[in-house]
């Protein structure tokens, strides 16, 4: 017997454009809904949680508006990152086993700052053609 289709909660409200596009737009009371959805907006939540942590108190504290994310200590190594978040509030209670902050949060904090230092750098660049 096959799996129940999913029944999708209808969008607040739909755009259908000339061309045929169709643009829905969502929330958080009429997400859509697919396998592991659930989990995985946990997860997002969790991790936009962490990420404000470490904005509030580790980048903010060292940087000017504009300027690069500077090397921040805690994310030295994914086992020291860890550590650190073991000391707030924000870290879950899965027992023992951190290897999920250790591979999966770690690297994911590390790529959305490098895309941040890449759209910095980027924007450094644009700005001083402009200027010449």
């Amino acid at each position: 017997m096959g799996r129940k289709k999913t029944v999708q909660t209808e969008p607040l409200a739909t755009y259908i454009f000339e061309d045929g596009t169709e643009i829905e737009i969502r929330d958080e009371t009429c997400k859509w809904i697919e396998r592991g959805s659930h989990k995985k907006d946990k997860h997002n939540r969790w991790r936009d949680a962490v990420w404000g942590w470490i904005v509030d108190d580790h980048i903010l504290t060292k940087i000017e508006p504009g300027e690069l994310i500077p090397s921040i200590d805690i994310l030295e190594s994914p086992t020291k990152f860890s550590r650190a978040l073991q000391q707030t509030e924000l870290y879950p209670e899965y027992g023992p086993d951190d290897s999920h902050i250790r591979k999966r949060l770690y690297s994911e904090i590390l790529r959305e700052i490098r895309i941040i230092n890449a759209a910095l750098i980027e924007q450094k660049g644009t700005s001083s053609d402009q200027n010449d």
